[in-house]
């Protein structure tokens, strides 16, 4: 599944449009990658791989890859 389908389904689940889910979603990004906790620190360090600003899109589409491999058994 495709991040811009993935928004969609939110905002369509929310009654509300896809613009105000990136919205939140860029905000929760924000507050976690501000995260003095270890893990979350790990867990950004991991996923992004320097790209410090990723769109809300690209965050997605990271978390799926992420998510499939871990299914498929190799750890990321």
């Amino acid at each position: 599944m495709s991040a811009k389908r993935i928004i969609k389904q939110i905002a369509i689940k929310n009654n509300v449009t896809t613009s105000e889910v990136r919205a939140e979603l860029k905000k929760a990004m924000a507050i976690s990658m501000m995260s003095q906790s270890p893990a979350a620190k790990e867990f950004w360090k991991q996923l992004l791989h320097g790209n410090k600003n990723p769109s809300v899109e690209d965050f997605l589409q990271l978390c799926i890859e992420k998510a499939k491999t871990a299914i498929n058994g190799n750890s990321v």
